[in-house]
């Protein structure tokens, strides 16, 4: 009976380069899939500040919005919401807190995070694309309000 690993070889039985090649990449990814802790996950609750850089509305440049949003993990997948909780430092009350619901994919710990934001007047959509770097991330976000674009940094709460 034939190894899987020798799949490829010769009629005499022997490896050819390509085939051992191919073995060894095979089995190494069969194993960073298998292996616990082999990939970073990044469920749990986190802090986000975004800092608005360019708007239409030109009084929204340089307002800085505190989040926390609830992050769920499962493969290159991520989903999740998020609430607004303060601007530029003051505490919002219950009533003007918006939600956002995120959806999005990882490639490594680099994310792209599509975003609806459930705000008094109306609906907007935006996007979040960044990187995660142990239990902090950074990137940028761009906004259907106001046609805003800025900065976002956060820090994983637990």
């Amino acid at each position: 009976m034939e190894h899987p690993l020798l799949i490829g070889a010769t009629m005499e039985g022997k490896y050819t380069k390509a085939s051992a090649v191919v073995g060894f990449v095979a089995l190494a990814i069969t194993l960073w899939q298998v292996i616990p802790g082999s990939t970073k996950n990044y469920s749990g609750e986190w802090s986000m500040i975004s800092e608005i850089e360019n708007a239409q509305m030109t009084t929204y440049v340089g307002m800085k919005i505190e989040w926390v949003l609830h992050l769920t993990q499962s493969g290159n997948n991520v989903q999740g919401t998020a609430e607004k909780i303060a601007v530029n430092a003051e505490k919002l009350d219950f009533r003007s807190r918006t939600t956002l619901q995120l959806k999005g994919t990882l490639d490594g710990n680099k994310f792209t995070i599509s975003y609806i934001e459930n705000g008094s007047r109306r609906e907007t959509n935006g996007i979040l694309t960044g990187e995660f770097k142990g239990n902090k991330f950074s990137g940028t976000f761009s906004s259907t309000a106001s046609d805003s674009k800025g900065i976002i940094s956060g820090n994983k709460i637990n």
